[in-house]
C-alpha cells in the first residue's frame, strides 16, 4: 500500500502536465521527425549537365538521386522510381522542364511545381524504352524547340520519342536506323557501326542531328526530310563530339587520343586530326570534348588525351586555347565537365564533377584560379571522424570568426558561374548556428549551419603542433629548363582522403562560444587547448603529459608512438591559437572530452582511465587507472554473482527465442517519420534474428575494456553533499561511476593558487553493468544548469538549487534516473529487457524554457525522445533506416531540436525534431534573358544557288525571300557565264590550254581541279577591281535615293524585318563553286557591308536589279 501510494504521489509530482511539458497530446503532435535538406556533396555521381536558360547546374547519381542547384540557397531534389542510375540529365530548353534517363532504358519527365510551401520537381511521364531492336540506352539528346527526344542506344538505333507524356510508336518514321544513316559512307559494305556514342544537334538549326558511331561514323541527319544530309568516313573510334556554337563545324573525339575538326561547308574529309600533346605513342582516349568560343580564336576542353605510359594514372581536363595547353589535375575520378559561357556567348569558368568532389575554375582570369564554392562543399576531404554542434552562438563571436578566417587565397575573385533561380524566403533561424567537423588529417573545420547552404568559414590544422608525425617524403624537382615543362599540370580541387599519420585523427571537439576557448582530441592521446585571438602573435606552446601507467607495467609494447610537441616559438595566424598541449602516456585514443571554461579545467578518458587538468596552471589535478577494474580482476560477494548468473541466463533465453516471438514483437510506428511520402520500414524479422547476441555483447564489451566513456563537469549536490559546489564525474564501460569534489579558489587568484579535487568515497555502480555512454544532470524542476558565464550574459536563468537534483545514466541497455545527493533510484527506462535493441547514440535537447529532453538512437535506427526527469516516451519514430550502420553511428542530436547523421561518406542528412524547426527554402526557377545565337548558314546540294533563288522567287511571287539569296543567285549566274560548272569540263579546259602546268587526272581529283578554277577566278577578280565593293556602294546610294522619295507615317511605326530562317528542304552536300560563292561574299561583308542596309534592300526590288545589273556590266569588262 505504501509503495503505490508513493507511485502516485510521484506522478502527481511528475505528471506530463506540468508546466513547461504540455499536455502529451500536444507533445506528440509538436515531436516529430522531419528530413528537411542535405549538406555536402552527391554520393556516387553519374553525369552532370547545365542549363543556360535557366543558370541551373544538375547532377545526377548512381542511387536514383537527382540534385539541381541554382544560386546560393535554390536547390530541389527528386529521385527515380523504381530506383535506378541516372545516365544523362536534359533540360528542355525554355520549357521549365526536365527529362532525366537512366541506365534501365527508363525515362522520366519532370517540370517544376512552385505551388507549396517550397520547390518541387513533380514527375510528369514516365516512359520505359522496351523496343525491339534496343540493347540499353547510350545517349540522349533533345533539338531545340522540338516536340521529340532523340535516343541513341546501344544497337545502333536513335529513337525518336514524342514528350507528349514520352509517347513512342514504333514505327519506322520514329526510328533513325543504323543502315540508312550510314549507308552513303558504307555503299555494298552492310557493316555495324556499333552503339550510338554522340547524338547532338546543330546550334541554331534543330532540324539537323549529328549521329556519332562508335566505329568512328558520323552522319548529318535532317529531321524533316528524314534522310542523311551529309556522312562523314571514320578514322578512328569514336568517344564523343561537339559543336561549334555558330554551328559550321564540329569537333570529334576519338580512341586513339586524337581530335578531329569537321566541317559542314566543306567537302573535304575531315580539317586535321591531331593529337593535342602531340605525342606518338599510345595516348588515353578523350572521353568528352567541348568546343567554345569564336571559330578563329576558339576554346578546346577535352578530356584525356595524355600519354598512357607516363601520365595514365592521372585524371586531367584540358584547356586549349590557341597555342596555350593546360591540364588541370584532379584526385578522383572525373565524371563529365560543362563550360558555363557569358552573356556574348564567351567561354566564362569551366564546372568539373570529379567522383568525390565538384571544381569551378575561371577561365577569363589569368592563371585560370578555381572559383570558391558556396555550397557542394567536399565534407569528406579528410574522412570525417567526429560532429559538434553549437546552438544559438553568441553574435560577436560569429562576426569575428568570419572575419579572422583563413581561406586559400590562391583563388578567383568572381563570383559562382551558377546564378540561376529566385531565393524568395528562407526559414533559417534567428540565431546563428555552427557546426564542427574533426577529419583523419586533424584539421577541425567551421561550418556556417544557420541556413539551407553549408559553407565553410574557418579551419584550423593541428598537424603544425607536432614534431613525429609522419608525413610524405618531399619530391626533390629535377630542374629543367621551362620549355621542356610541358605538358603544364595544375592542381585543380581539395580532395585527399590520404592521411600518412592516423594519430592526427581528430577524436572529440568541444567548443565555449561564450569564453571563445576550444578543446580538440585525437587518436594519438593529444590535446589541445586553443584560445581565440583577432590578431596574429608569436607563442609557445605550453606542454604536459599524463602518466597513465600501473607501477610495475611494461609499456614497451605500445601500438603508437608518442606525439611530441612543436618546442620553439610558433607563428599563429589570427583565429584560434594553440595556448596548451596535453599526451596521455602510453598513448591511447581519446573516448571522452569534457571541457568547463567556467572552471577552467579538462576532463579527458580514454581506454586506460581519466584524467582532471587545470589548463590556466597547466596542472595535472586527478588521474584515475581503470584498467585494474576489468571483469576479470573483480571480486564478487557469492549473492552478486549468483544475480549475475541468473541475469545473464534470463538474457540468454530470451535471446534464443527472437524467432519464435519476432512477429509479436514488431512494431507499428503511429508517428513515422515525416519525409516527402516514404517511411522508414522497420526490419524483418529475418534481419532480427542476425542481432548480437549476449555472449557476443559480452565479448566485445570485454575486448574494450573498462575505458572511460563519459567525463562531465555539473555545479551541482555531490553524494552525501547537501550543498552545490563544482563536481566531476566519469563513467566506464562497466557501468561504474567515478565522482570528485572540487575546490576552485576565488577569481582573484585563480591563476595563482591550485584547484584542489578530492575524490568521494561513495561511488555508483549500476547493476546490470552496461557501459554508460552519457550522463547529464539537471536541476530540481528538469532544467539545464547554466553555468556563471551563461548567467552573467543573460543567455540562462539561475538553476533550480533545491534538494534533489538528478543525474542521467545513458547506457547501452536503458536510460535511468537517480537523485543527488542520495542517489536513489527515480525512474528507468528499459530498451534491451524489452525489445532486445541497444543505443547507439545519445544527445540532450533544451527548449526555450529550459527543460531538457533526451533523443536516443537504437541500433535499429529507431528514435526515442524521452522528457526529464521521468523518463515519459514523448516521441518514438524510425528515424535511420534498419540498415544503415553509418547514419546509427553519426547521429547526432543538437540543443535546438535538431539532428544530424551521415547519409553517406560524403552527405550529411539534416532532420527537425520538432515542426518548428523544419529549415527549408522557398525559391522558384526563373527563365534567364534569351542570348543571340550564331545562325548557321544552309547546307545545300550541288545544284547551283542561282536555280534555288529563281525557284524561290517564282514560290515567293518574283520576289526572293532574303539578299542572300539574292546575293548567292547573282554570284552563282557571274561564275556560270565565266565557266562550265561541272568538274569534268573544269580538268578538260584546264589541261588543254597548259599540259605542262597542270598535273594530270590520276594525280589532282576533280574535286581538287575545281577548287583551284575558283580560287584563281577570285583572285583575278580582286586584282582587277573589287566589285564586291562597287555592288554595296551601288546599293547604298540607291537605297539613299529611295528613301528620300518614299514618303513614311510618323505615327505608324516601321516593321521590323524579320529574320531569315534555317531551310528545312532536302539538302545535300556543300560543293566547291557554293564554299566559293560564300567566301567571296563574306569578303565583302568585312568591308562595307552592314546589318543595316542588307535588311533595307532585302525588301527592294530595285534594289536588286541594280545589283543585278552592276553584275552584269562587270562580267562584260576584259
Amino acid at each position: 500500500m505504501a509503495g503505490a501510494a508513493f507511485r502516485r504521489l510521484k506522478a502527481a509530482i511528475f505528471k506530463p502536465d506540468a508546466p513547461g511539458y504540455g499536455s502529451t497530446q500536444e507533445l506528440r503532435e509538436e515531436f516529430s521527425v522531419f528530413r528537411t535538406i542535405e549538406h555536402g556533396f552527391p554520393h556516387r555521381p553519374s553525369t552532370v549537365s547545365y542549363s543556360p536558360d535557366l543558370g541551373v547546374l544538375g547532377i545526377g547519381c548512381q542511387s536514383g538521386d537527382i540534385y539541381l542547384f541554382g544560386k546560393c540557397g535554390v536547390e530541389v531534389t527528386a529521385k527515380h522510381d523504381p530506383e535506378s542510375s541516372i545516365l544523362q540529365i536534359l533540360f528542355l530548353g525554355r520549357q521549365m522542364r526536365v527529362l532525366t534517363v537512366g541506365f534501365e532504358n527508363d525515362i522520366h519527365l519532370w517540370k517544376f511545381d512552385n505551388a507549396g510551401e517550397r520547390l518541387k520537381m513533380v514527375e510528369e511521364a514516365y516512359h520505359q524504352v522496351v523496343y525491339p531492336a534496343t540493347k540499353r540506352v547510350s545517349v540522349a539528346c533533345y533539338p531545340e524547340n522540338s516536340a521529340m527526344v532523340a535516343v541513341g542506344t546501344e544497337g545502333g538505333n536513335v529513337l525518336l520519342i514524342s514528350l507528349d507524356k514520352l509517347s513512342f510508336t514504333g514505327k519506322h518514321d520514329d526510328v533513325i536506323f543504323w543502315n540508312k544513316a550510314t549507308e552513303p559512307t558504307q555503299g555494298t559494305n552492310k557493316l555495324h557501326p556499333g552503339s550510338v556514342e554522340a547524338l547532338e544537334a546543330c546550334p541554331g538549326d534543330p532540324d539537323k542531328l549529328l549521329i556519332g558511331y562508335e566505329k568512328g561514323a558520323i552522319c548529318l541527319w535532317s529531321l524533316s526530310t528524314k534522310c542523311p544530309v551529309r556522312n562523314f568516313p571514320p578514322i578512328q573510334y569514336l568517344c564523343g563530339a561537339s559543336w561549334h556554337p555558330d554551328g559550321r563545324m564540329f569537333a570529334s573525339a576519338h580512341e586513339d587520343g586524337s581530335i578531329a575538326m569537321w566541317s559542314v561547308d566543306s567537302n573535304a574529309e575531315h580539317g586535321g586530326s591531331t593529337k593535342p600533346y602531340g605525342v606518338q605513342s599510345e595516348c588515353r582516349k578523350i572521353q568528352q570534348v567541348m568546343w567554345r568560343g569564336e571559330e578563329q580564336n576558339g576554346m578546346l576542353v577535352f578530356e584525356g588525351g595524355l600519354d598512357r605510359a607516363e601520365y595514365g594514372d592521372r585524371f586531367c581536363v584540358s584547356v586549349q586555347h590557341g597555342k596555350d595547353l593546360v591540364a588541370f589535375e584532379f584526385t578522383s575520378r572525373i565524371i563529365g565537365f560543362t563550360v558555363v559561357d557569358d552573356s556574348d556567348n564567351q567561354p566564362d569558368s569551366l564546372i568539373v564533377l570529379c567522383e568525390e568532389e565538384v571544381v569551378a575554375i575561371d577561365l577569363k582570369t589569368p592563371g585560370m584560379p578555381s572559383i570558391p564554392k558556396p555550397y557542394l562543399y567536399s565534407l569528406h576531404d579528410s574522412p570525417l571522424t567526429c560532429i559538434q554542434h553549437v546552438s544559438n552562438c553568441p553574435h560577436d563571436f560569429w562576426t569575428a570568426l568570419k572575419e579572422v578566417h583563413h581561406l586559400t587565397s590562391e583563388k578567383s575573385t568572381r563570383p559562382w558561374p551558377i546564378d540561376g533561380g529566385v531565393l524568395h524566403r528562407s526559414d533559417a533561424p534567428s540565431d546563428h548556428r555552427l557546426l564542427i567537423t574533426g577529419h583523419e588529417d586533424g584539421s577541425v573545420r567551421f561550418w556556417d549551419a544557420t541556413d539551407v547552404s553549408l559553407s565553410l568559414i574557418y579551419k584550423v590544422n593541428t598537424n603544425m603542433f607536432f614534431m613525429n608525425i609522419d608525413a610524405p617524403p618531399e619530391e626533390e624537382e629535377v630542374s629543367q629548363p621551362e620549355a621542356e615543362k610541358w605538358p603544364v599540370f595544375v592542381k585543380a580541387g581539395t580532395f585527399d582522403p590520404f592521411c600518412d599519420d592516423p594519430r592526427l585523427a581528430i577524436m572529440q571537439i568541444e567548443l565555449c562560444p561564450l569564453s571563445r576557448t576550444l578543446a580538440v582530441a585525437g587518436f594519438g592521446g593529444q590535446i589541445l587547448v586553443f584560445d581565440f585571438s583577432k590578431e596574429s602573435s608569436i607563442n609557445t606552446l605550453e606542454r604536459m603529459t599524463v602518466e597513465m601507467k600501473l607501477k610495475d607495467e611494461d609499456i614497451s609494447r605500445k601500438v603508437h608512438e608518442m606525439l611530441e610537441f612543436e618546442t620553439g616559438s610558433l607563428e599563429l595566424a589570427a583565429g584560434f591559437q594553440a595556448t596548451v598541449g596535453i599526451v596521455t602516456c602510453p598513448p591511447c585514443p581519446i573516448l571522452s572530452l569534457s571541457l568547463s571554461s567556467q572552471f577552467g579545467l579538462v576532463g579527458l578518458g580514454c581506454r586506460r582511465g581519466l584524467a582532471i587538468v587545470d589548463y590556466f596552471q597547466t596542472r595535472e589535478l586527478a588521474v584515475e587507472c581503470t584498467i585494474l577494474e576489468e571483469e576479470s580482476r573483480r571480486t564478487l560477494s557469492r549473492l552478486q554473482s549468483m544475480r549475475k548468473s541468473f541475469r545473464l541466463t534470463v538474457r540468454r533465453i530470451r535471446n534464443q527465442s527472437v524467432h519464435v516471438m519476432a512477429g509479436r514483437r514488431r512494431r507499428t510506428y503511429d508517428t513515422p517519420m515525416a519525409s516527402s511520402s516514404a517511411v522508414v520500414p522497420a526490419p524483418p524479422a529475418q534481419q532480427r534474428d542476425k542481432r548480437e547476441t549476449m555472449d557476443e555483447i559480452q565479448q566485445r564489451r570485454d575486448q574494450l575494456g573498462n575505458g572511460v566513456r563519459c567525463v562531465q563537469f555539473a555545479n551541482t549536490f555531490g553524494p552525501g553533499v547537501g550543498v552545490v559546489s563544482p563536481t566531476a564525474f566519469g563513467c566506464t564501460n562497466s557501468g561504474r561511476t567515478f565522482l570528485y569534489s572540487l575546490e576552485l579558489p576565488a577569481d582573484v587568484n585563480r591563476y595563482k593558487e591550485p584547484v584542489n579535487v578530492r575524490p568521494l568515497e561513495r561511488e555508483f555502480a549500476l547493476r546490470h553493468g552496461a557501459p554508460i555512454l552519457a550522463f547529464h544532470v539537471v536541476d530540481h524542476s528538469g532544467r539545464y544548469i547554466a553555468s556563471s558565464f551563461e548567467i552573467n550574459m543573460k543567455r540562462a536563468k539561475n538553476s533550480d538549487n533545491r534538494v534533489p537534483h538528478y543525474a542521467v545514466f545513458c547506457t547501452e541497455e536503458q536510460v535511468k534516473c537517480v537523485t543527488l545527493p542520495n542517489m536513489k533510484h527515480h525512474s528507468k527506462f528499459k530498451l534491451y529487457e524489452v525489445d532486445e535493441t541497444q543505443l547507439q547514440r545519445v544527445g540532450f535537447m533544451q527548449t526555450d524554457d529550459g527543460f531538457m529532453l533526451v533523443g536516443i538512437v537504437t541500433n535499429e535506427g529507431e528514435a526515442i525522445i524521452l522528457s526529464l526527469p521521468d523518463l515519459t516516451v514523448r516521441l518514438r519514430t524510425q528515424a535511420v533506416r534498419w540498415d544503415d550502420f553509418r547514419g546509427q553511428r553519426t547521429f547526432v542530436f543538437t540543443r535546438g531540436f535538431e539532428a544530424f547523421h551521415m547519409r553517406s561518406p560524403s552527405q550529411l542528412q539534416r532532420l527537425a525534431v520538432r515542426s518548428q524547426q523544419q529549415l527549408r527554402a522557398q525559391c522558384s526557377f526563373e527563365l534567364k534573358p534569351q542570348r543571340v545565337r550564331h545562325t548557321p548558314p544552309p547546307v545545300c546540294d550541288d545544284v547551283s544557288l542561282a536555280t534555288e533563288s529563281s525557284a524561290a522567287a517564282e514560290a515567293g511571287g518574283g520576289k526572293p525571300r532574303t539578299f542572300t539569296n539574292a546575293v548567292s543567285s547573282a554570284f552563282g549566274s557571274l561564275f556560270h557565264r565565266n565557266r562550265t560548272p561541272t568538274p569534268e569540263h573544269a580538268g578538260a579546259s584546264t589541261g588543254s590550254k597548259s599540259a605542262d602546268k597542270t598535273p594530270s587526272k590520276s594525280s589532282v581529283s576533280p574535286d581538287q581541279a575545281e577548287t583551284d578554277f575558283y580560287m584563281s577566278e577570285v583572285s583575278r577578280a580582286e586584282k582587277e577591281g573589287d566589285f564586291v565593293s562597287e555592288i554595296l556602294s551601288g546599293m547604298e546610294s540607291f537605297h539613299t535615293a529611295t528613301s528620300e522619295t518614299s514618303p513614311t507615317s510618323e505615327s505608324e511605326p516601321e516593321k521590323p524585318v524579320p529574320k531569315p530562317r534555317a531551310s528545312l528542304s532536302p539538302q545535300k552536300s556543300v560543293t566547291a563553286q557554293d564554299r566559293m560563292v560564300k567566301e567571296a561574299h563574306e569578303r565583302g561583308d568585312r568591308l562595307k557591308a552592314t546589318d543595316r542596309h542588307t535588311q533595307k534592300m532585302s525588301d527592294s526590288a530595285a534594289g536588286l536589279a541594280a545589283m543585278a545589273g552592276l553584275l552584269a556590266s562587270k562580267s562584260k569588262k576584259p
